[in-house]
């Protein structure tokens, strides 16, 4: 998630997605270092990077839930300054993951 291409930047996300989705528990053991990377595609220069990294983020906050409690603090931040986004895909990307937070972090 942190090379120079776009590309690989998608795919690092794409990958981590993969992973929250079909091996939950492994990505939770690992969410900080993983976050670490993530956090950068959620303010990334590329908008392309930008919505596919709050897409992913959206769809993982009701899969991570509580887990998230680790990471949430770096990443919502970054999640909230794209609410002022131009690009209304981000715009609204970034309102809704806020949403989504607000309903799956803490009530389990």
């Amino acid at each position: 998630m942190r090379s120079s291409d776009f590309r690989e930047r998608l795919n690092g996300i794409e990958e981590f997605q993969k992973l929250c989705e079909l091996e939950t528990d492994t990505a939770i053991q690992s969410l900080i270092p993983i976050f670490d990377g993530f956090n950068e595609c959620l303010s990334d220069m590329n908008s392309k990077v930008v919505v596919k990294a709050l897409n992913t983020m959206h769809q993982l906050v009701p899969i991570l839930g509580d887990a998230l409690s680790n990471v949430i603090n770096s990443a919502l931040p970054l999640v909230a300054q794209n609410i002022a986004s131009k690009n209304r895909e981000i715009s609204q990307l970034a309102s809704d993951i806020i949403d989504t937070t607000i309903e799956y972090i803490g009530r389990r």
